[in-house]
């Protein structure tokens, strides 16, 4: 039982693909039984790292496995919050509702988190949401950062819509840093 948790410790200083890969399917067969321990572990880690042992969670279809989600995805740090939130979700939908109210809630970081996320589970129906964000006057009062943010959510989800959209930004207000 305690060889699961040490697998899933020694993740992130795992740089060997093939190593990480072996440990990823023993952690897939092995984590039935261990999930709070291990979503404990996961906290600790960046989302990266992290997203697929939450997959493996999602996939074990156990209330162990959704309450272990549902943990990390209160956790502290916005950008595994989001990955767990979108690794509970029960369906395509649930996702994208899910992250699109926190890319639209009051928390910054929880909104760059958010969009990270839509972007990279590839989430191409929040893309209207994101056009109309950037096409609204608060996307000029955002930061730089943010307003990139927004953008690359577009780009990696739409491109041609998002290449159309920044055409337009800049007529309408000049070149973005």
């Amino acid at each position: 039982g305690a060889c699961v948790e040490v697998a899933v410790e020694a993740l992130p200083g795992i740089a060997h693909d093939g190593v990480r890969r072996a440990l990823h399917q023993y952690i897939d067969r092995t984590l039935a039984g261990h999930e709070e321990r291990v979503a404990e572990l996961l906290l600790a880690f960046d989302p990266e790292t992290a997203r697929p042992v939450l997959r493996s969670l999602a996939g074990l279809r156990r209330e162990q496995a959704a309450a272990a989600l549902a943990r990390v995805a209160r956790s502290r740090n916005p950008a595994l919050r989001c990955e767990a939130i979108a690794h509970a979700a029960k369906s395509p939908d649930e996702l994208r509702d899910e992250l699109m109210q926190l890319a639209e809630g009051d928390d910054p970081e929880l909104r760059s988190a958010a969009l990270r996320t839509l972007a990279a589970h590839k989430v191409r129906a929040a893309g209207p949401l994101l056009v109309k964000r950037a096409s609204d006057p608060s996307f000029q009062g955002l930061s730089a950062a943010e307003q990139r943010e927004i953008l690359d959510a577009l780009f990696a989800l739409h491109p041609p819509r998002a290449e159309s959209l920044a055409i337009e930004l800049v007529q309408k207000h000049g070149i973005m840093p």
